[in-house]
C-alpha cells in the first residue's frame, strides 16, 4: 500500500508565514483566522471568492436528482465548488510529470 504524504495544516502554514516575515507566530495565527473568517463571510453571502494565483470558490446550482443509494429525491440546491487557477494548475502539471 502506498504511503500517504502528510497534510499541511494550519500550524505548519503559520510557522512558515512567521519564518518568511518578521511577524511572531501568534500574529500570523491571528491573521490566518481573520482571513478565513472574511472568506467564510463572503461565501455565506453566496459571493464568488477569488484568490489570485490559487483559484476561486463559487456556487453552482444542482438540479433535482434521484439518490443512487436510497432512491429518494434530492431537491434542487446550491453547491460550493472550487476551481483551481490556470497558472497553479499548469505549475503543478509541469512539476509532477513523471518523464
Amino acid at each position: 500500500m502506498a504511503r500517504m504524504k502528510p497534510k499541511v495544516g494550519k500550524v505548519q502554514l503559520v510557522q512558515e508565514l512567521s519564518a518568511h516575515t518578521t511577524l511572531p507566530k501568534e500574529q500570523c495565527s491571528f491573521m490566518y483566522e481573520v482571513f478565513l473568517d472574511i472568506v467564510k463571510k463572503h461565501l455565506m453571502n453566496e459571493e464568488t471568492v477569488g484568490l489570485v494565483g490559487i483559484g476561486q470558490f463559487y456556487f453552482s446550482v444542482r438540479q433535482t436528482a434521484r439518490s443512487n443509494m436510497t432512491g429518494g429525491i434530492i431537491p434542487k440546491h446550491k453547491q460550493l465548488k472550487f476551481k483551481v487557477s490556470e497558472g497553479l494548475s499548469r505549475f503543478i502539471r509541469m512539476k509532477t510529470r513523471e518523464y
